[in-house]
Order: C-alpha cells, then structure tokens, then sequence
C-alpha cells in the first residue's frame, strides 16, 4: 500500500461522498413525492366537496322549480 495509501483513501471518500450524495437525492426525491400525493388528495377532496355542493345546489333550485310549477298549476 505504501505509496497508494493516501491515492487509495482519497478515492474512498470521492466514493463515500457519491454514494452520500446518491442516497440524499433518493431521500428528498421521495419526500417530494409524498408531498405531491398529500396535494393530489388534497385537491380530490376540494374537488369532491364542490361537486357535493354543486349537487345540493341543483337539488335546491331542482324542488323550487318544482313548487313554481305546481304554483303555476294551481297544484297548491
């Protein structure tokens, strides 16, 4: 090893520090994808509660065109 020992160790840690470096990568990457799941799902039960809103919305004017009709009709 003699003369190679301080060539060798230097490539250890150019080693050590791409496989750090990897591994951080890897880590946040995953972090980044939880986090646009969590906004996905977020934005599903905005989304889902709109369109429960939109439903009794239509449901409302629905029953008063219904009474309008029967008004109309003399049905009362």
């Amino acid at each position: 090893m003699g003369a190679y020992g301080p060539l060798l160790a230097g490539a250890a840690l150019v080693v050590v520090g791409g496989v750090l470096y990897a591994l951080r990568r890897f880590v946040y990457g995953k972090i980044a994808e939880g986090g646009a799941a969590a906004a996905r799902a977020e934005r599903a039960q905005a989304d889902l509660a709109v369109a429960k809103r939109q439903g009794e919305i239509m449901a409302q004017h629905k029953d008063v065109e219904d009474v309008a009709k029967d008004l109309d009709a003399g049905g009362f």
